[in-house]
């Protein structure tokens, strides 16, 4: 039987710079890693953020896949979700899906499919915004790698998820 391919999960308080993590590695190893894409409520009073793996969708549409969503939040007032099909297709690919999601979403996300989640943990050094270590999670079942982003480089991050993926061969 092959070996279950694991999640990655890039997370941080907002303003972490999850985005351009993901973005980052999903181009610098995307023969292994692909971003999953995400569904958001799309509602007429506020636009909805502009991301290449954000799918805006309908209250309806929404209401439809939101038993399918392996993943959920609400950030801003939106309502984000990730769809079992968008990890599907990852898995078709024979790709590692990589989620973006808050300290808490992670924690959560991590004890469902324990033993499959590796959580890059981000750090910014801004006291304000905390990184899941401060909440006090030190699950032992959790693989959380704590990255600490200066400068926008990302050297720590490649490292960080090169070892992962050594991990997984």
């Amino acid at each position: 039987m092959k070996p279950k391919l694991p999640f990655l999960v890039i997370s941080g308080p907002q303003g972490a710079h999850k985005s351009a993590v993901t973005d980052h590695i999903t181009r610098r190893f995307s023969d292994r890693l692909v971003p999953v894409t995400s569904i958001v409520l799309s509602t007429a009073e506020k636009p909805v953020p502009k991301y290449p793996y954000l799918v805006a969708v309908t209250q309806e549409e929404f209401e439809i896949e939101e038993h399918t969503l392996v993943t959920q939040d609400e950030i801003d007032g939106f309502k984000y979700g990730t769809t079992s099909e968008a990890l599907i297709r990852a898995r078709q690919q024979g790709k590692i899906p990589v989620f973006r999601l808050r300290p808490e979403k992670a924690i959560q996300f991590g004890r469902q499919y324990a033993g499959l989640v590796h959580i890059i943990d981000l750090d910014t050094g801004d006291k304000s915004r905390e990184p899941i270590m401060t909440f006090g999670f030190s699950d032992p079942g959790l693989n959380i790698h704590r990255v600490r982003i200066t400068n926008g480089q990302m050297h720590e991050v490649d490292r960080v998820v090169e070892k992962v993926l050594e991990t997984i061969r």
